[in-house]
C-alpha cells in the first residue's frame, strides 16, 4: 500500500517554510504555556523570521556576477529580491485560516532595503557618498530593535 506523506513544515502542510511570528515569550512564563503547539517565538527567533535571508543571499550572489558598470543589473536584482520577499513571506506567514501576518511581511521588506542600502557600491544599488556608513548604521539597528518591538500574534 502506498500512501502519500505530505511534508507538515511546522504546521502548514505544503508550505515552503513556516515565518509566521508567534507571539512573545517572556522572563518566567510559565511552562505549560512553552509547552503548547503555538509557542511563542523568542527574540532569536523572530529575528531569523523578519530578515530575508534568502533574497539576501540571491542578492549577494547575482550582484557578483552583474559587472561593476551595469547599474541596471543590480536594480532587476533588487526587483527581483522584492518579489521573493513578498511572495515568500505571503506563503510563510500564513495562519490557519490563509491570512498572512502583512506587518511582517512590510518589516522584512524595510529589512532587505536596509541591508542593501549597507551595501556600498560597486555591490550596492544605493550610493549615500561621504554618509555611507549610515546605511549600515540603519541596517544594524533596525535588525536589532524591531525583533523587539514587534512580537506577531
Amino acid at each position: 500500500m502506498n500512501k502519500k506523506v505530505t511534508p507538515d513544515f511546522g504546521g502548514t502542510r505544503g508550505a515552503i517554510m513556516f515565518l509566521r511570528i508567534n507571539g512573545n515569550i517572556s522572563y518566567g512564563q510559565s511552562a505549560a504555556l512553552q509547552q503548547t503547539s503555538q509557542k511563542p517565538d523568542s527574540w532569536s527567533d523572530r529575528i531569523v523570521k523578519l530578515i530575508p535571508a534568502e533574497s539576501l543571499g540571491l542578492y549577494g550572489t547575482g550582484s557578483a556576477i552583474v559587472p561593476d558598470d551595469q547599474k541596471a543589473g543590480l536594480w532587476i536584482l533588487v526587483a527581483a529580491c522584492l518579489i521573493l520577499t513578498i511572495v515568500l513571506r505571503h506563503t510563510a506567514t500564513k495562519d490557519e485560516d490563509g491570512k498572512p501576518q502583512f506587518i511582517a511581511i512590510c518589516i522584512s521588506i524595510v529589512s532587505l532595503l536596509l541591508w542593501l542600502t549597507a551595501l556600498s557600491p560597486p555591490v550596492g544599488p544605493f550610493d549615500l557618498g561621504p554618509n555611507a556608513y549610515l546605511g549600515a548604521l540603519l541596517a544594524l539597528i533596525w535588525g536589532v530593535l524591531i525583533p523587539a518591538i514587534y512580537k506577531g500574534k
